[in-house]
C-alpha cells in the first residue's frame, strides 16, 4: 500500500493549508481560501491516478508550529473521509475491471 502524507502548514500569506506530498511533489490546499475547492479537486485527481495503480492511504502528520489545533482537527476528519472514499474508489475500479487487484493484498484479512 502506498502512503501519501498530508500536513497542516502555515503559508507565507499567514494562511493555513493542508499540504499533500505525493512522490515528493507537494500540493497545498488552503481550505479557507476561495481557490480551496479547486485545490481539493487537483489533489483528488492526483490521488485517483495513484488509486488506479494500487492501494493508497493518506496519513496526516503532526502540524507545523504556528498552526491551529482546530485546523488540524478539521483536516484529520477530512483525511478520514478521504481514505474511505479512496478505498471505495479502488474497490469500484477493480470491480469494473479497470485495474487488477494487487496479489497478496487480501492476505491477513
Amino acid at each position: 500500500m502506498k502512503v501519501i502524507t498530508a500536513k497542516v502548514v502555515r503559508l507565507d500569506n499567514d494562511n493555513e493549508a493542508l499540504r499533500f506530498t505525493v512522490d515528493e511533489k507537494e500540493q497545498d490546499v488552503a481550505l479557507t481560501s476561495q481557490d480551496g475547492i479547486n485545490g481539493l479537486k487537483a489533489v483528488y485527481e492526483t490521488l485517483l491516478a495513484e488509486v488506479m495503480e494500487g492501494d493508497v492511504t493518506v496519513e496526516l502528520e503532526d502540524r507545523d508550529e504556528g498552526t491551529t489545533a482546530m485546523y488540524q482537527d478539521v483536516c484529520s476528519e477530512y483525511i478520514t473521509l478521504l481514505n474511505s472514499d479512496l478505498a471505495s474508489a479502488r474497490h469500484e475500479i477493480i470491480e469494473k475491471g479497470l485495474a487488477a487487484p494487487i496479489e497478496g493484498a487480501d492476505e491477513g484479512k
